[in-house]
């Protein structure tokens, strides 16, 4: 079978304790047509010298080194630009993939030029206690493809996935702000993915994700001040609605995917307020853009299959769940929310809902309780 060459980049800092057990896994896959490529930023270990060493001896492996930092972003890019193959990945520098997990994902692409990207199973190991990714084919049109994964966090495996050259030359890159990486800058990584075309999932393919080593990348964010948050946040949201823009003309296809990032963002932010316990009140969301302050979401049921709606209520769950679990004053008010949202949903779509967001419709007065919800939008936080 016809073997098109693959690249495996590896953008590597201060991972000297590492990095031979994954380039390790990079030199032993069984697919028969790989180049490595590392790009060491400048780092005051012995990365370099390790990489160096096993490229003396596997003329597959080049290594580049960066005489000034970069950043994780800028590494990441600059590893991009390199680029030469038909297909390539990003291999983290502190992970291990599976010895078939290239020949896996390029044998699958080989030949179907619908697919611009595949990804595997990601299996975590370390110090924290994540749980195991799986994932599923992302074969819709592109706005079913965003909503699929702003509402479903855990396909975020896409991160680690292998992807055409062809989405590089369309612009693919990992934005940075003022020169510098940004809190959560991988998600308009992603998001350019998706637009992209149709992501095949392949199980079998394994991906081994380190946890536990304090990355600035993973859970760095909860050493940040609030204020660099909301700014980075900021232009988070304003890359992933370019993307978004972009790529959906259709009006009512494009409200629906934006209100999936905002319900995806604000997750994110209370997940921060919550572990941070810097905020006194919650962060409206009208803060970080312009885009969501005329979104109600009692007005967006209609807009979502039967599939989509089930994600989105729950997602709403887990935000009610943090802001209820942060701020006391607001529990009665997400209670109330939950149960009209879930009404809505079971009336729009029978059995569409969770069994425990359901049983909060007991004794419930729909219409009361979507005037009260209305008059409490702006207002959030308070007793109704």
């Amino acid at each position: 079978m016809l073997s098109p060459e693959v690249t495996l980049c590896i953008p590597a800092w201060q991972s000297e304790q590492f990095i031979e057990e994954t380039l390790g896994y990079a030199q032993r896959q069984s697919y028969p047509n790989l180049r490595i490529l590392v790009s060491v930023d400048q780092c005051d270990d012995n990365t370099a010298l390790i990489c160096q060493r096993i490229a003396d001896s596997d003329p597959r492996v080049k290594v580049l080194v960066q005489e000034k930092r970069l950043g994780w972003a800028g590494n990441v890019n600059f590893l991009l630009q390199q680029v030469r193959s038909p297909l390539f990945a990003l291999y983290w520098h502190d992970d291990i993939i599976g010895p078939r997990w290239v020949e896996i994902l390029a044998r699958a692409m080989i030949g179907n030029s619908q697919v611009v990207a595949a990804y595997g199973s990601t299996r975590h190991f370390g110090s924290h206690d994540y749980h195991d990714l799986s994932g599923r084919p992302l074969l819709g049109q592109t706005a079913e493809r965003l909503i699929e994964v702003l509402i479903n966090p855990e396909l975020l495996g896409l991160t680690r996935c292998m992807i055409r050259k062809e989405i590089i030359d369309l612009g693919l890159t990992i934005p940075q702000l003022d020169g510098r990486d940004y809190f959560e800058n991988n998600h308009p990584y992603w998001l350019q993915i998706l637009a992209s075309g149709q992501i095949l999932y392949i199980p079998e393919a394994e991906y081994n994700r380190r946890n536990g080593i304090g990355s600035s990348v993973v859970d760095g964010w909860l050493r940040l001040p609030q204020s660099q948050v909301l700014l980075d946040m900021r232009k988070n949201v304003s890359d992933c609605m370019q993307i978004i823009t972009d790529s959906i003309s259709d009006p009512t296809e494009l409200v629906a995917v934006t209100y999936c990032l905002y319900l995806f963002i604000l997750r994110r932010l209370r997940l921060f307020e919550l572990n941070h316990n810097q905020a006194s009140s919650p962060i409206e969301m009208s803060e970080l853009s312009e885009a969501f302050k005329e979104l109600q979401q009692i007005e967006l049921v209609d807009q979502f299959d039967q599939q989509q709606l089930r994600g989105v209520t729950e997602a709403l769950s887990d935000i009610f769940f943090l802001e209820g679990k942060y701020w006391q004053a607001a529990k009665a008010w997400n209670k109330a929310l939950a149960k009209f949202t879930a009404a809505m949903a079971i009336q729009n779509h029978t059995n569409n809902c969770s069994t425990e967001i359901a049983d909060c419709l007991l004794n419930l007065d729909y219409t009361e309780e979507s005037r009260a919800i209305t008059a409490q939008h702006k207002s959030f936080g308070n007793e109704p």
